[in-house]
This record gives structure tokens, C-alpha cells and sequence, in this order.
């Protein structure tokens, strides 16, 4: 009996012994927990690039102000894949300018710019209240690429379209016309709901230049969309009240090459500590699209 208990204790005293090594020695790929990238991001990458700010005049005699952001760590003479950075609806440059600086800290060239009347803060000419529509800035968008186009440190065979909102729907609109000119196209909860809005009278507003600016484009957006072969990535919240995200999930499915990012419980319009834990990604996908 003694003997047995003995056996007993020696196979308890064993198995634990085995059972306390198994748990200091699990293989570290399998039980460590998953790093967040973003984690290693700068809360601050404005330290990292260079930015100014300054009006050029478009070749209709009009002034557009915008601000231009570039990695601090460039080289002379690098030619830089570039990103044109377009507003929401009543909004102004410096919402996509503080997405410019994670961008930029990334080896892009980036400018985001006020449209024409495009907010009742915008720098550029223009009033919000009587001249701004659908038309106008897509003439804003294609006079900033021309003036881009002729910078020392642009790569104009990296250009890349991004909007916010409305400003997503004009960068639609862009690179639809002319979807060979562009590497890609990123896209904020784009405003891919404007031409039916206006068409069942719920435009942003009802002015009636801007309202028929819109609609011009109902039942055309799939037909635009189908038009853009450059890859597209899209970002859009599920919490979106004013563009909701069934039109980028639907979008994802129309464009020939895009991806879909939803942010949970995101809105219309997400700020940096939100946007974040995304800027990976972006960053990935931009830096595929301009091999």
C-alpha cells in the first residue's frame, strides 16, 4: 500500500511538473496576443513632414488655396506619388490636411485644398450660398491636378484621388473621365448618395443650380463607378446618419478592383484617435497601387 501511494504521489508530482513546463515553454507565434500595428504610429506626424500653405490661379482667373504636405525625409529631385485631397460638402482643406500628415510621414506628396465656395470657411474664391455646385468643383479638381502636374516632386504617374463626402463623389466623377490618369482612389464615406437625394428632393440644399448639378448624375452612378479600373479603397461607418453604408457596400461590389474598410460605430466624419488603427491598411494599400 505504501508502495502504491508512493507511485501515485511521484505521477501527481510528475504531471505537474509537466503541465508547469508545457505553460513556460508555448511556442510565443501562437500565444503571445496579436499586435496592433497602429500601435506603433506617432500620435504626432506632423513632426515628420513639411507643410505650406498658399493660393495658385486657376486658368479661369480664379484664386484656390490649399495646403501642401510633404515627407521631411525626401530626397532632392524624388519624384513623389501624390495625393489630391478633396473636402466634404460645406467643409474646408483642413479636414483632409489632417489626414495628409499620416500620408505624408508614408512617403506621399499630399494637398488638400478649399473648393470654390465649397464652405463658408473656404480660402479659395467662390460663395457657399450661390455659386458652388457638383460642376464647379469637378473644374476645382481638374485645375489643381493640372497645377500639380507641373511640380518638380510630382510622379504624375502615381496620382491618386481622395474625397470625403461630396468630395468622394467628385473624385468618382473624376476618375470615371479619365481612368487611366489615376493610381488609385481612396474614398472617406463617399457621397455616392448625392444624385438620389436631389432626385427625391432632399438635397443639402435647395439652391436650384447646385440641386440640378446633382441630379444631372441619377441612375448614372453604377455606370461611373464601372468606369473607375484603378484600385479603390473605400472607408465607411456603420453609424454613418447622413451617407449610410450600404451605398460603399454596394460600391464595393460595383467598382472592378476596391475594398471595403467599415469602422464600427463610426459616423460621418471620424476623428484621428478613430481613424488610426486603419491608417495600416491605408498605407498598404496606397503603397501597392503606386508599384
Amino acid at each position: 500500500m505504501k508502495k502504491f501511494l508512493s507511485l501515485f504521489c511521484c505521477a501527481i508530482i510528475a504531471i505537474s511538473l509537466l503541465s508547469m513546463a508545457t505553460a513556460c515553454g508555448k511556442n510565443p507565434a501562437t500565444s503571445s496576443p496579436t499586435t496592433d500595428p497602429s500601435a506603433a504610429l506617432t500620435d504626432t506626424p506632423e513632426d515628420l513632414c513639411d507643410m505650406t500653405e498658399g493660393t495658385f490661379t486657376t486658368s479661369k482667373g480664379q484664386n484656390i488655396f490649399g495646403a501642401l504636405v510633404l515627407p521631411k525625409d525626401r530626397k532632392e529631385d524624388e519624384k513623389l506619388p501624390t495625393i489630391v485631397m478633396c473636402h466634404g460638402y460645406g467643409s474646408s482643406y483642413t479636414q483632409p490636411r489632417d489626414k495628409a500628415y499620416y500620408f505624408a510621414s508614408e512617403g506621399f506628396a499630399c494637398y488638400a485644398f478649399d473648393f470654390c465656395g465649397g464652405g463658408g470657411e473656404s480660402k479659395s474664391d467662390g460663395d457657399f450660398n450661390s455659386t458652388m455646385t457638383i460642376d464647379t468643383e469637378v473644374d476645382d479638381l481638374e485645375e489643381v491636378i493640372a497645377y500639380l502636374s507641373e511640380m518638380p516632386f510630382v510622379d504624375t504617374n502615381k496620382i491618386f484621388l481622395y474625397g470625403e463626402s461630396q468630395g468622394g463623389f467628385i473624385s468618382i466623377i473624376e476618375a470615371s473621365k479619365y481612368p487611366d490618369k489615376f493610381a488609385g482612389l481612396m474614398l472617406f464615406y463617399p457621397g455616392i448618395s448625392i444624385p438620389k437625394s436631389a432626385h427625391e428632393g432632399n438635397a443639402l440644399t435647395k439652391r436650384e443650380n447646385y440641386v440640378a448639378s446633382c441630379e444631372q448624375y441619377y441612375g448614372k452612378e453604377d455606370e461611373m463607378m464601372k468606369a473607375c479600373k484603378m484600385p479603390v479603397m473605400l472607408l465607411h461607418g456603420d453609424a454613418d446618419t447622413m451617407v449610410d453604408v450600404s451605398y460603399s457596400q454596394h460600391a464595393v461590389q460595383v467598382f472592378p478592383n476596391a475594398k471595403l474598410i467599415v469602422v464600427k460605430k463610426g459616423g460621418h466624419g471620424m476623428t484621428r484617435k478613430t481613424l488610426k488603427k486603419y491608417y495600416p491598411e491605408l498605407f498598404a494599400f496606397l503603397k501597392e497601387a503606386a508599384k
